[in-house]
């Protein structure tokens, strides 16, 4: 894993010395590929992603489509279920707070492994429609090793959900720590 990081970071440097510009999601990246020695500052342009406005939808009809009550605490996560957004996180944090309802949107190789592994407050639900979502939830949850600067996050708080994540590439320019979130530490070790 290491060897492989390694050489796309060299085809990266490479490629660098080519081009005019670099496109980066924000100015943490732009930083990161910096420190590796990708590019020089001037090749830099951080540019945000655009995205649409939230409109969320009854909180009530999709709590009720899901079986989730309105007193349940709803702790969000929407992703792919690859290595590198670690759903385990998801799965070792439900086990910690049982009193807490995670739902977990989307698909990926590690979804069948997470539906043989999940406690009974973890609820997946697949591929969904961002505006249930987020009218459903009370805490929107990242748990990556890495990320540009993830749209459920910037939709999660569009709708007023705060954040709890990893500080993984450009999350902390979206997320305030302490403000409209909390961040936790790359390796995810204070998550909980």
């Amino acid at each position: 894993r290491v060897l492989f990081r390694s050489a796309i970071h060299s085809v990266e440097r490479s490629l660098a010395k080519k081009s005019d510009a670099i496109i980066t999601v924000g100015q943490k990246v732009m930083s990161e590929l910096l420190d590796l020695g990708i590019g020089r500052p001037d090749q830099y342009f951080p540019i945000a992603p655009g995205i649409e406005d939230a409109k969320l939808s009854n909180r009530a009809k999709v709590r009720e489509r899901f079986g989730i009550s309105n007193e349940e605490k709803v702790v969000m996560w929407l992703g792919r279920f690859t290595r590198v957004k670690r759903p385990d996180r998801v799965i070792e944090l439900a086990k910690n707070f049982p009193e807490l309802t995670f739902v977990m949107a989307g698909g990926g190789e590690l979804l069948n492994h997470v539906w043989e592994v999940a406690p009974s407050n973890v609820k997946l639900v697949g591929f969904q429609s961002k505006n249930d979502m987020w009218a459903i939830a009370d805490i929107g949850l990242c748990t990556s090793d890495s990320e540009g600067m993830p749209l459920a996050l910037i939709e999660a708080q569009m709708a007023g959900v705060p954040i709890v994540s990893t500080d993984v590439g450009s999350v902390s320019e979206i997320v305030r720590d302490g403000i409209t979130g909390k961040l936790a530490v790359r390796d995810g070790s204070n998550l909980a």
